[in-house]
């Protein structure tokens, strides 16, 4: 008796199959970018690329500020700010340049109408200026991460502006968020 084998097909593709996949990989994520816009689903995001972080108000909790080293390099001196935070006009800038383009501006906005919750705050800090500052429950231990530690069990910050090489969120949600590019 002999057995016979029928060869698998290599390197042929089911047309029917493939565009019926993908078009249902496509709406899944039209359907998820979607939710996330309205602010019904969370995300979690690490961003290691230097960028402007923007927000008129930043209501935030379980404040942290200490000295240490970048996320994005492990080399860089910044200092590191965890929190728990609500932004209202949250805008995330980065400014790359492009072949032929030239210099072209990515700025996600969020938190126009409603605040951007994010939980699990960590972003590594190479400048910051603030309108005003203000802290509850303060205290400064010379002792803390980094050999100093500002912590504060509230703190709102207006009209921020921080410069950033890199950016930790345990989730977020944003709702009436837009994404442009300008040149």
């Amino acid at each position: 008796m002999s057995a016979t084998f029928d060869m698998p097909a290599i390197g042929q593709t089911d047309r029917n199959i493939f565009w019926i996949v993908l078009l249902i990989a496509l709406l899944i994520l039209a359907g998820m970018v979607s939710l996330v816009t309205r602010g019904a689903v969370a995300i979690a995001a690490t961003i290691p690329v230097p960028f402007v972080v923007k927000g008129q108000t930043l209501d935030g909790s379980n404040f942290h500020l200490y000295p240490g080293f970048s996320g994005a390099d492990s080399q860089s001196p910044v200092g590191i700010v965890q929190m728990d935070v609500s932004i209202t006009d949250l805008q995330i800038i980065k400014t790359f340049s492009l072949p032929i383009v030239g210099n072209t501006t990515l700025t996600l906005s969020a938190g126009n109408s409603s605040p951007v919750k994010i939980s699990g705050l960590t972003i590594d800090s190479t400048g910051m200026t603030l309108n005003q500052a203000q802290f509850n429950g303060m205290s400064i231990n010379a002792n803390g991460k980094g050999g100093f530690e500002i912590g504060s069990s509230t703190a709102v910050f207006t009209n921020a502006t921080i410069n950033s090489p890199y950016l930790l969120i345990n989730s977020i949600t944003l709702p009436g968020l837009s994404i442009s590019l300008s040149h």
